[in-house]
């Protein structure tokens, strides 16, 4: 839904109702928080905030969304951008998904939370983002209440919790770039298995071309690893307006710490929900394999 409502012209407030809409007719329930969604240098706040957006001729839309059933939640992270993609987009999403790969092989039990962010740091900084990555790389997630969907532990640096079988994240890959004004995220749920991460979602990557907001969105897909990086493109010359300047706040902060949460109990409802909502049927397979 995002992608065929992400076009030129479009009003990000509206796409978000939308979205919202199809949870409800679902039968969810609102998520415990606030999805972050914004475009242009809003983009860069990963936060939710009051007034939103129109889309640009070419501009960056950040969506990081949960879908909630009886309050368990299930979470995606991307960014859909229109008109000619920069280069330099192309390759902050390779490495968020070569981030997200090395963060979901590190979540076998008995490893600790902080190994798993280590290993996020690690391709980042290889990459050339060294301090345009935040200080967290996700958090556990299951039923939760607001003004939170994030639960205990965080993915922060040197954190001490040993990964349990079952312990179901949310693993946030996101890059923020003052100084270009560019912005790249890669999120979704994992689970921690003997082999190192149970993923909640198939992904595909779709690189669709669109004439304007009325035109059917046609071109070439293709099945890969990563879905996130999604560009709704036309014929256009217009330079970027993104001039952000982001302050690269922690992102280390959570509710009450509870207990790990573990990824046998939560509902299947959820995730079927989240499935209906942001992709068709077709593009995506959220259903948890026992362990």
């Amino acid at each position: 839904m995002s992608r065929r409502l992400t076009v030129p012209g479009a009003a990000v407030g509206a796409v978000y109702g939308e979205m919202m809409n199809a949870i409800m007719r679902g039968d969810g329930d609102p998520s415990a928080s606030r999805w972050p969604m914004g475009c242009g240098e809003e983009a860069l706040l990963v936060r939710y905030h009051t007034g939103h957006g129109t889309v640009a001729p070419r501009d960056q839309v950040q969506f990081e969304i949960a879908a909630a059933y009886r309050h368990y939640h299930a979470a995606l992270m991307y960014v859909i951008l229109t008109g000619e993609p920069d280069p330099r987009h192309r390759h902050m999403f390779e490495a968020c998904a070569s981030a997200l790969d090395t963060c979901e092989a590190a979540l076998p039990p008995g490893n600790t939370v902080g190994q798993v962010f280590a290993a996020h740091a690690e391709v980042l900084t290889k990459a050339g983002y060294a301090g345009h990555f935040l200080n967290a790389c996700g958090y556990t997630m299951g039923a939760t209440y607001p003004p939170t969907w994030m639960d205990w532990p965080m993915l922060c640096a040197g954190e001490p919790q040993v990964l349990a079988p079952n312990m179901v994240f949310f693993l946030h890959m996101i890059l923020l770039n003052s100084d270009t004004g560019l912005g790249m995220s890669l999120g979704e749920k994992a689970a921690s298995t003997n082999k190192g991460s149970d993923k909640a979602i198939g992904r595909r990557i779709r690189i669709r071309w669109c004439g304007d907001a009325s035109a059917k969105c046609s071109g070439s897909s293709r099945r890969a690893p990563h879905s996130a990086f999604s560009a709704c493109m036309r014929p256009s010359t217009t330079p970027s307006t993104s001039n952000a300047i982001s302050s690269h706040a922690p992102r280390c902060g959570s509710s009450e710490p509870r207990q790990p949460t573990n990824g046998a109990t939560r509902s299947r409802q959820c995730d079927c929900l989240l499935r209906f909502t942001p992709f068709s049927l077709a593009n995506v397979n959220l259903t948890m394999r026992p362990s």
